[in-house]
């Protein structure tokens, strides 16, 4: 469904709404700012589903050949394109509703699934045809140790006869590499037991196809329903409607007690104790018999599990590493630094910054949840092998660098005494004369943009890769008097005082107009992952992009569009974003602030999940609330283990997802956290969530069991990004910064108090003892001692 457009005169009423108040108030009709629904994905076309319908009719015939035939030639055309689990008319989505979408090859594969205890003929027919090319290919696994062969049985040969092996052994790989959360995904696909079925589901009041121990939390192991696997697989492949779906193994021969069993121990190895707990009762129940051979020790499942997860109660975490190498502190974003961070009540040295401002959006008169529109935090320091990392605009002059415990600049070429103003957008505060990028001129006017400029890097090695050019992502054809350049990616030799080693353009000769980088990318090996973002008429589309770095330059290996949606600006005003990717364990996670969220693999680019969320109305009566949730940036999905965590700036819930199928977990309350900007970082118990408060939020359930304060109070407003320490979370005021416990709203410490010595509040980094925070116009360090022990040294 399209909605219709207001016209421009629309558009002037609402940007001089917080100058004009008495005048709008004579307009009301054009109060509402609505996201279209009409949020475009790589759909399957009308006729990719008339062909759907045609293969569930052969099926309801039991014209199987005619059946299988249609599914593979349908698989091998349009495999890659998306179809949403379940029907609906329209592309509305109700407030609070979720939609969520796989690949046409998985659900052709779901389908030749349900041909078991359907039609055993039809199943072996298919397997037939398949089981040649599917034993080869896992043959070839074998011999080579090589996941690549798997990967193929899963994805085109999925229910042949040798597809629950191809799980078995991948997960076996990815459990020696140490990504548990994909070792998890594989073993959980072997058979429809091994995940929530209908019975269960109606029992707990969960969804079908979440994890099993989800249920058990709520459902004790001594209640839960039993049944056959022949019945249970029957029931969940026959009675599980289309939006719970999830592909798994219809019959494996595979012994199931190895199989949980392996579950257990990934639950053990992640660290995940409550979970590993109860899949350890539960695995009581049904094999407490069972035997076989785990870390090298042989002997009944139940004592060898129970033993590990005894063990596992005195073992030491494992220390993350000591760099912050990017936005979050890792790719995951949601780094915890371990130790424990005392001041000194002065700082060992300051720096001073460019202040940026916002005077010149058209949300005008709201507060930003979490920093001043007269001094915003958009400075992001990073830490790598005692050097302090920091990007304050759009010129190789603008990157710094400093000793981490002298402030001493170490690249000394850029002058300090006097810093270079960044552009923050083309508009400077009043009484000053804006400044723009080379090539980028903006007609004057006080309402010509929407977001702000960020500042964000990421370093890799001896590699430090930032955003640099204009910060703008879309820029209103009229506004432009020359042609512009878009803003470009750079890598700098960290080792040879920032030494150009390549940089990325996104040439309009090559790629066309309208194309821009997001932000800062993440990397892994050789390889470069960025969020492109390309303006299309009124709409934008978001898309991710992989390059591979050679020795002094980078190619594109793949590109995948995400999303076209309609944004805030809606074509109209200039844009400024800054979208980041997430990185765990081969898969990358992008939440668009377009209407959906997604997951990629890292090899090939194809989109494992989308997942649509409904997008919520920006209403100019209510700009204090409504645009809270709106001027939400620098939001990237937070992940851990296997659940990925959003709080996007067109939704006013935060929600979280199964990573390994986008199924929903949880979403928060309507008005709970809207003013939330910033995850934090996951514990034990609980998300915690930042804006003008501190939320704690339940990991499991998405309760908020808690918030500091518990009024917003003018003078007690959050004021930059914080930082989880160890078993305290550091939040920063504009006066001071507290020191929380992270289990809940309650003072562990006396607050560190930044006021008496003249200092302000901003984003915490946290470096050894260190503890860095960038405000609006200085980036202060500060130690125990408030003076450099060099006797502190390691």
């Amino acid at each position: 469904m399209t909605f219709a457009r207001p016209p421009k005169v629309a558009w002037l009423l609402l940007v001089i709404w917080p100058c004009a108040p008495a005048v709008a108030q004579q307009f009301r009709v054009w109060q509402v700012v609505e996201f279209s629904e009409e949020v475009q994905v790589d759909e399957a076309d009308h006729v990719a589903r008339s062909h759907l319908e045609t293969i569930e009719r052969f099926l309801d015939a039991d014209q199987w050949d005619e059946a299988i035939e249609a599914l593979q030639r349908l698989m091998d055309t349009d495999g890659d394109t998306l179809l949403a689990l379940r029907s609906r008319r329209g592309a509305d989505l109700r407030a609070g509703e979720f939609l969520r979408y796989v690949s046409l090859r998985d659900y052709c594969q779901m389908r030749l699934a349900s041909l078991y205890g359907r039609s055993d003929q039809a199943l072996e027919q298919y397997r037939a045809q398949v089981d040649s090319l599917a034993e080869s290919w896992l043959r070839e696994a074998t011999a080579r140790d090589d996941a690549g062969p798997l990967r193929r049985v899963i994805a085109r040969f999925f229910v042949s006869s040798y597809g629950d092996r191809a799980l078995y052994q991948l997960g076996e790989m990815k459990l020696a590499q140490g990504r548990f959360t994909h070792a998890r995904a594989a073993w959980e696909r072997i058979s429809p037991e091994l995940r929530i079925g209908p019975e269960l589901a109606r029992q707990a009041g969960l969804f079908p196809g979440l994890p099993l121990w989800l249920a058990h939390r709520i459902v004790p192991t001594d209640q839960t329903l039993e049944a056959s696997p022949e019945e249970a697989s029957a029931r969940i492949l026959d009675a599980l409607p289309p939006e719970g779906a999830w592909l798994a193994y219809p019959d494996a021969d595979l012994d199931l007690a190895d199989v949980r069993a392996r579950l257990i121990l990934v639950s053990i190895l992640e660290g995940s104790l409550t979970r590993a707990e109860l899949e350890w009762e539960y695995f009581g129940r049904l094999h407490p018999t069972a035997e076989g051979t785990l870390g090298g020790r042989q002997g009944p499942y139940v004592e060898l599990l129970g033993d590990l997860l005894e063990q596992s109660r005195s073992w030491e975490p494992i220390p993350p590493p000591a760099d912050w190498a990017t936005f979050g502190g890792a790719a995951s974003r949601g780094k915890i630094a371990t130790g424990r961070i005392d001041v000194a009540l002065r700082p060992l040295w300051v720096v001073d910054l460019p202040r940026q401002t916002c005077e010149a959006q058209w949300i005008d008169g709201v507060t930003r949840p979490g920093e001043s529109r007269q001094g915003l935090l958009s400075y992001h320091p990073l830490v790598v092998d005692d050097k302090v990392l920091l990007a304050t605009g759009d010129r190789i002059e603008d990157v710094q660098a400093f000793d981490l415990h002298t402030g001493r600049s170490l690249w000394p070429s850029t002058d300090l005494t006097e810093p270079t103003r960044a552009d923050s957008g083309g508009f400077a505060p009043a009484g000053q004369e804006p400044r723009f990028g080379p090539g980028l001129q903006l007609r004057p006017g006080p309402q010509q943009r929407h977001g702000v400029a960020r500042y964000t890097m990421t370093a890799a090695g001896n590699r430090l890769f930032v955003k640099l050019g204009t910060q703008a992502t879309s820029v209103v054809p009229s506004h432009r008097f020359d042609p512009t350049s878009p803003g470009y990616l750079v890598a700098l030799d960290l080792e040879a005082e920032k030494r150009r080693m390549f940089e990325l353009h996104l040439e309009p000769e090559i790629w066309g107009d309208g194309w821009a980088f997001e932000g800062a990318p993440l990397i892994d090996g050789e390889n470069l992952y960025v969020i492109l973002r390309r303006r299309e008429n009124l709409r934008t589309q978001s898309h991710v992009a992989c390059f591979v770095m050679r020795r002094h330059r980078a190619e594109l290996r793949w590109r995948t569009r995400i999303v076209t949606a309609e944004s805030p600006a809606q074509g109209e005003l200039d844009e400024y974003t800054h979208n980041l990717l997430t990185l765990d364990q081969g898969a990358l996670y992008v939440n668009t602030n377009l209407g959906a969220v997604a997951s990629l693999d890292t090899d090939d680019g194809r989109l494992r999940w989308l997942v649509r969320y409904s997008r919520a109305p920006l209403t100019s009566q209510d700009f204090e609330r409504t645009g809270r949730y709106l001027l939400r940036d620098l939001n990237p999905c937070l992940v851990d283990r296997d659940t990925v965590y959003t709080a996007p700036s067109d939704s006013d819930r935060i929600f979280a997802l199964d990573a390994a199928t986008g199924m929903l977990l949880w979403q928060t309350a309507p008005g709970h956290a809207e003013d939330a900007v910033h995850l934090l970082g996951v514990n034990a118990t609980h998300l915690l969530a930042s804006g003008d408060r501190i939320y704690w939020i339940d990991r499991y359930t998405g309760n908020v069991h808690g918030r500091f304060p518990e009024r917003v109070e003018t003078d007690l407003r959050g004021y930059g990004r914080g930082v989880m320490v160890g078993q305290e979370l550091l939040w920063p005021t504009r006066d001071r910064i507290y020191v929380l416990a992270q289990d809940g709203p309650r003072s562990v410490r006396q607050p560190i108090e930044l006021a008496p010595i003249g200092m302000t509040g901003g984003n915490l980094v946290p470096a050894g003892d260190v503890l860095l925070v960038a405000g609006a116009d200085r980036l202060a360090a500060y130690n125990p001692w408030g003076y450099h022990n060099k006797k502190a040294e390691p």
